[in-house]
């Protein structure tokens, strides 16, 4: 049988763990963001280029 320091050892190891990959997460989800926004802007900014060289016809 386990001793309750062993226990609560690998609930804390188990812890840090879910942290770690809650940050590593949280991280590619923000830096998955930030390029789908980037691309965002570069189909805004090639749509409106689009629309005035159309215009200016």
């Amino acid at each position: 049988m386990q001793s309750k320091s062993d226990v609560s050892e690998c609930k804390y190891q188990i812890h840090q763990q879910i942290s770690e990959n809650e940050i590593l997460i949280l991280s590619k989800l923000s830096s998955h963001d930030l390029a789908m926004s980037e691309t965002s802007t570069q189909i805004f900014l090639l749509f409106n280029q689009q629309e005035n060289k159309t215009n200016n016809k």
